[in-house]
């Protein structure tokens, strides 16, 4: 059994990222509570080999779904306020309320880190109505020309 930081348990992991894609065979005691409860508890332990932030506010929390093995609380990332697309964990409790799996698509923080925030993007472009004006003069001048847009 692989022992990932805090965390033992067997590790496969992302080739781009070099963190881990999935967790299985934890060796972690299971826990009373809600699965949410449990599965934020989890990431925060499990946060420096995922590399994300302890607290979690990189994360939204989504839903817990139920199935015949157990809860399944899934959590989008989120940067600059936005989600980032594909950009999800997954953690499975079972009945016992014990982690048996995790898997996560998340990018590390030192990663999103580099990456402009949605807010930064958006400064960087024409404004509304410059862009609805140069739409206008565009097929104004398609028009003229015969070929209509």
């Amino acid at each position: 059994m692989a022992n990932k930081g805090s965390i033992k348990a067997k590790v496969e992991m992302d080739p781009t990222y070099k963190v881990p894609r999935r967790l299985y065979d934890i060796d972690e005691p299971g826990s009373k509570g809600d699965p949410r409860d449990i599965a934020e508890a989890f990431l925060k332990k499990a946060a420096d080999d995922l590399q994300i932030r302890p607290d979690l506010s990189g994360l939204r929390f989504d839903q817990v779904k139920e199935s015949v093995l157990g809860n399944h609380a899934l959590f989008q990332q989120q940067h600059g306020g936005r989600p980032v697309t594909g950009a999800w964990v997954r953690v499975d409790v079972d009945p016992t309320g014990k982690v048996y799996t995790v898997q996560s698509d998340l990018i590390p923080e030192s990663v999103l880190d580099k990456a402009k925030a949605p807010a930064e993007l958006a400064g960087s472009g024409i404004a509304k109505e410059e862009a609805i004006a140069k739409a206008l003069t565009a097929r104004r001048a398609a028009r003229q020309s015969g070929s209509f847009l």
